[in-house]
């Protein structure tokens, strides 16, 4: 069995190239490494995606109430990073 990473074929538009052309001028790291870095952050978000769409196909009969309770979790969950954030550039 191959110990190997799964490969992944990626085109994008030319406004993300660009702006990956120059993030990883600016910080002197290869595009598919912050590209890999980028995935890593968003990993919770899809994770969350995906039990709430497993969720709604398991119980259609809720998908309302289930859909409004991950709303309201991202909500919760963004305002918590913001504030974060907030006192990150605070103590600059």
């Amino acid at each position: 069995m191959s110990s190997q990473k799964p490969r992944i074929a990626l085109t994008v538009p030319n406004e993300i190239n660009d702006l990956l052309d120059r993030l990883s001028d600016l910080t002197g790291s290869p595009k598919t490494k912050l590209i890999i870095e980028m995935l890593e952050q968003y990993q919770p978000v899809l994770s969350s995606v995906v039990d709430s769409l497993e969720k709604i196909n398991a119980d259609k009969e809720n998908g309302k109430e289930i859909v409004k309770k991950f709303a309201h979790e991202v909500l919760l969950d963004c305002n918590v990073k913001l504030g974060q954030f907030a006192n990150e550039v605070n103590q600059l």
